[in-house]
């Protein structure tokens, strides 16, 4: 897939890089690809692709409250786009998953739990899943980098 112009240069290269290896991040879970190289998660994959953590070489794991962090300290509120970050919340203030737009119709690029794969989807799967797995609404922020 060729991702959009719009997405930062750096972004796109990193998107792209994930997509060709979707299990890199699967490290440390059994059974696991062998194409696994590290352990990280959905917040960790956005810090990576956003370079939100100076030195990183792949994405890591990062806890929901240090990725609310970097949200603040990098981000402003926005209308959904293409390259900006989408933040599903339970209920209004806890963070349970990030990814980013990639595509119209908020087609996503992201880790799907911890550990999972990187991928392609829409906003509206994750919505439904949580829905159905949760029992509960995710309310969704858009965020572009200041």
């Amino acid at each position: 897939m060729k991702l959009s112009s719009k997405i930062d240069s750096v972004a796109r290269q990193r998107v792209t890089e994930l997509l060709g290896n979707p299990f890199a991040g699967s490290g440390g879970f059994e059974p696991y690809p062998l194409s696994a190289k590290y352990r990280s998660n959905c917040h960790g994959t956005m810090a990576y692709v956003f370079n939100l953590k100076r030195g990183l070489s792949h994405p890591i794991a990062i806890p929901a409250d240090q990725m609310d962090d970097l949200i603040l300290e990098n981000f402003v509120i926005s209308q959904p786009a293409i390259g900006s970050l989408a933040a599903f919340y339970l209920g209004s203030d806890f963070l349970v998953h990030t990814a980013m737009i990639v595509g119209n119709s908020e087609k996503v690029f992201h880790q799907k739990i911890f550990g999972g794969c990187f991928e392609l989807g829409f906003i509206e799967e994750h919505k439904c899943q949580a829905q159905i797995i949760l029992g509960e609404s995710l309310g969704v922020k858009y965020f572009k980098r200041k």
